[in-house]
């Protein structure tokens, strides 16, 4: 079990974003039941990419979390001219890329 406000803090800390760049957290869970190296890597991964391929000196990249009753849902979502980057699904501690 892992805090997602605390992952996700983490995360950012680690990247360090420029002051310029401003990365929204939607829906945090108290709560995720998780394996965490897979899920801090990924998000880790898909977040840095959306900062470091932003076409812009200056953006946002929102990160936000859905639950259903089999999966979480985390959906990274930035301002360049994609409108969804990534939608990443987690199942049964297995990490999934929907397209």
């Amino acid at each position: 079990m892992i805090n997602s406000a605390k992952l996700l803090d983490n995360i950012i800390a680690l990247i360090n974003p420029p002051k310029e760049f401003t990365i929204k957290i939607v829906d945090k869970f108290k709560s995720l039941y998780v394996q965490l190296t897979p899920l801090q890597q990924t998000l880790y991964n898909i977040i840095h990419n959306a900062i470091q391929h932003h076409d812009k000196e200056t953006g946002t990249i929102e990160v936000s979390i859905e639950e259903n009753e089999t999966q979480y849902i985390f959906n990274i979502h930035d301002d360049v001219r994609w409108p969804n980057l990534s939608r990443l699904k987690i199942r049964n501690y297995e990490i999934q890329f929907a397209a």
